[in-house]
């Protein structure tokens, strides 16, 4: 038998609930026919989106970036350093999605940081950010440039990374990461629909 996630306690308050919420024998035996559990699955998703996500994302701090009237992400993200900032490793995702983007006419922000409280894929992520999780690649270069060589500051240098949702030059949305690493800042980026959970420690960035 395979282990059990729930308690018998658990399952007993779970469908008690259920019940209470109005749900019948036709909707339990929708749910049990549904095909690839596709019912069962919605549920646990607006559970994940309408609760859980609002105990995801714990406060940290809050930067204000400047406004920006253009940005060459090759002009600032190469190896070596780059006005002081020092990077150590750029991953192959960015290097072919992001150093061929300009951004402009970018306006001031408050960007705010928030630490995961528990691991999680982006999705749930994002939904916890609601419509202020895009960023810039600017803003992120305007971070790194007040942690040139990995001196304390709102970004993490701790080992754990810190996550910027940002598009590329297609207009794709990627998870872009910086974890500095000893001699360095390592950038990389992810594709948000990737299965790669984010550390419990690991820092969120958004407006």
């Amino acid at each position: 038998m395979e282990n059990r996630v729930l308690s018998v306690h658990q399952e007993h308050e779970f469908l008690l609930k259920m019940e209470q919420a109005g749900l019948g024998s036709d909707e339990a035996q929708s749910v049990i026919e549904s095909p690839d559990n596709k019912l069962a699955g919605q549920i646990v998703v607006n559970i994940r989106s309408d609760y859980l996500s609002n105990r995801l994302l714990e406060p940290v701090s809050s930067s204000n970036v400047p406004a920006i009237k253009e940005f060459v992400a090759k002009e600032h993200f190469k190896l070596g350093e780059s006005a002081g900032v020092k990077i150590s490793y750029l991953g192959d995702n960015f290097n072919d999605h992001f150093l061929k983007k300009r951004e402009e006419n970018i306006t001031e922000v408050m960007l705010k940081s928030f630490k995961l409280t528990q691991a999680s894929l982006s999705p749930p992520i994002i939904t916890a950010l609601g419509d202020n999780h895009e960023t810039y690649l600017a803003q992120l270069w305007e971070l790194l440039k007040l942690q040139p060589q990995g001196e304390t500051g709102i970004l993490l240098t701790n080992g754990y990374v810190n996550i910027f949702y940002i598009r590329d030059a297609d207009g794709i949305l990627w998870a872009v990461c910086v974890r500095w690493f000893g001699d360095g800042w390592c950038v990389y980026a992810g594709s948000v629909e990737d299965p790669y959970w984010w550390r419990a420690g690991d820092q969120v960035f958004g407006r």
